[in-house]
Parts: structure tokens; C-alpha cells; sequence
């Protein structure tokens, strides 16, 4: 979850939640680029490829730097489908998104009940 500037990243197998803020966070390149944060924006080369029913957005890091990742992007029906996030050649994150809603209410309590009272927080 990432709400003002934080993000929590809870680990069900370690019941853990990792809570920092974004720009600490290594691997938040594709948050910054979703919020739109001109800056890393002009880090990336963005390339656009479009299909019948979907387009990819891939974004490649312009300089050689470790933390620099590619990612991809699939939009089909205007929807964000999923999410590669490539760290090396040998490490890749896949964030699939289903059930999507676009302006639904959401109960204030709604995030709470994610994570388990539990869980070990770390700051």
C-alpha cells in the first residue's frame, strides 16, 4: 500500500510489514513513474507498442546504474493488467491485477483488515 510519500509492503510468509518512505524504498521506481514524477520520467526511455486489444508501456533506465529496473506495463480496456518490474536478468517481479474498480467506495476500514494485528512492523 502507498498512501503521502509511504509505502508498507507486508510479507505474508514472514508477517512483516516494511513501512518507509517511497523515496527510501529501492525498488519503487515503477510507483514513481505510475504517480507520474516528472524527474525519474527523463531517467527512462519510454516506449509505447499497441496491439487490437491492449498496449504495452515499457520503460528502460537511460543510464547504467543497479537500481535502475526495466518495466513494463500492460493497459488493456484502459485498465492496468499488470505490472514486470525486471531487477536483473535472473530476478523479476509480476504484479497481475484482476478485479479492478475505478472510483468505488471504499470502506475506511478496508486496508486495516489486510494486514494481521500479528504482523511485526518495522520502521
Amino acid at each position: 500500500m502507498f498512501e503521502g510519500g509511504l509505502i508498507s509492503i507486508f510479507d505474508p510468509d514472514l508477517n512483516q510489514v516494511i513501512r518507509t518512505e517511497i523515496d527510501q524504498f529501492e525498488g519503487a521506481n515503477w510507483i514513481r513513474i505510475l504517480m507520474g514524477e516528472s524527474e525519474l520520467i527523463n531517467d527512462y526511455k519510454q516506449q509505447i507498442d499497441e496491439f487490437d486489444s491492449y498496449k504495452l508501456i515499457k520503460y528502460e533506465p537511460l543510464f547504467n546504474d543497479n537500481m535502475s529496473n526495466v518495466i513494463t506495463i500492460k493497459i488493456k480496456k484502459e485498465l492496468i493488467e499488470y505490472i514486470d518490474i525486471e531487477q536483473s536478468e535472473k530476478e523479476r517481479i509480476h504484479i497481475k491485477f484482476k478485479d479492478i474498480g475505478v472510483n468505488v467506495k471504499i470502506d475506511d476500514g478496508f486496508f486495516e483488515d489486510l494486514i494481521p494485528d500479528d504482523a511485526d512492523v518495522i520502521q
